[in-house]
């Protein structure tokens, strides 16, 4: 991160780059391009679901995979256990 322009870490899009396995091999979650679902890329998973438009708000457990989320209306979701 530290390497990182701060125009980088601001502002690029996923839609505009998806970066490449990180070198220790752990899944990168990121937010900061609205999805209508989580992306899942195998190294990246991206939680943005775009609450800020209407979607849902979104939580995600790294070690066991469980999501939940919430909209504006309050409606729930859970993925459940893994």
């Amino acid at each position: 991160m530290d390497r990182q322009s701060d125009e980088t870490l601001r502002w690029l899009s996923l839609r505009d780059f998806v970066p490449g396995p990180h070198l220790s091999g752990k899944t990168t979650v990121v937010g900061r391009t609205p999805q209508t679902e989580l992306l899942k890329l195998g190294h990246l998973t991206c939680i943005d679901t775009d609450c800020c438009h209407g979607g849902w708000l979104t939580a995600l457990a790294i070690t066991s995979g469980r999501m939940w989320q919430t909209d504006e209306s309050g409606r729930l979701r859970d993925s459940g256990p893994p």
